[in-house]
């Protein structure tokens, strides 16, 4: 993980919700989303919850029944 920090530029990465007038909100990091390009079945699947403003790098584990 801090090899990959010293290797990788920071990016935008998009997420968060959409603002009506301003967009979508984006974050400026190395680390990309662990939730990028999930859709319904992933998130039913991993058997948690992801709510508004949830962080979760890719890297990371979230056990099963989080709620």
């Amino acid at each position: 993980m801090l090899l990959s920090f010293r290797l990788n530029d920071s990016a935008p990465i998009r997420g968060g919700g959409d603002y009506p007038g301003d967009g979508q909100a984006a974050w400026f990091d190395k680390v990309p989303s662990k939730f990028a390009g999930w859709g319904d079945n992933q998130f039913r699947a991993a058997g948690f919850r992801a709510v508004p403003n949830c962080v979760v790098r890719r890297s990371a584990f979230i056990a099963p029944g989080v709620c």
